[in-house]
């Protein structure tokens, strides 16, 4: 049976070797999708998670197992059962491209969102252009207005 847990993402290397050698995990998931990006040497492809810090892990879940998995310092909280059906869906999310799965058209111009994944996390910013991937938001920093670059995952769609 399947179980998702949380982990620190920039870890994962980590978790995985650890989750390995473990003789009572039969399988686990932590689904990537390709994300293409421009940069002044040209379009590249960077491997990014698909959810953030949440690990699909198949084992017999019990007492002993589970502790076996919280000792591990990047390993952190158990959050429940996941159904084979639900793994299915991740697992079909995961052959997309990013841009599929978290289209820029979802953004708009003139609309606040909150900035994750910045020196500015947590701040309220407005989209004032897009252009693909990449954003120029506007944000408050002491007194005025402020344009800064970010990427389309460096803000949080839910308004």
């Amino acid at each position: 049976m399947w179980h998702v847990w949380t982990i620190t993402a920039q870890k994962y290397k980590f978790v995985e070797e650890y989750l390995e050698s473990l003789s009572a995990v039969n399988d686990f998931l932590y689904p990537m999708v390709d994300r293409e990006y421009i940069t002044k040497h040209g379009r590249r492809i960077r491997k990014i998670p698909l959810y953030n810090n949440y690990i699909f892990i198949n084992y017999q879940h019990n007492e002993t197992n589970d502790l076996l998995l919280s000792t591990n310092q990047w390993i952190h909280d158990y959050i429940g059962v996941c159904s084979d059906q639900e793994i299915e869906r991740v697992k079909d999310l995961s052959r997309y491209k990013y841009d599929e799965i978290i289209p820029t058209h979802n953004i708009r111009k003139g609309y606040s969102y909150r900035l994750k994944n910045t020196p500015f996390k947590g701040m309220i910013c407005t989209v004032v252009d897009i252009d693909k991937n990449s954003l120029i938001v506007s944000i408050e920093l002491f007194g005025s207005a402020r344009l800064i670059k970010c990427d389309v995952e460096d803000i949080e769609l839910e308004r």
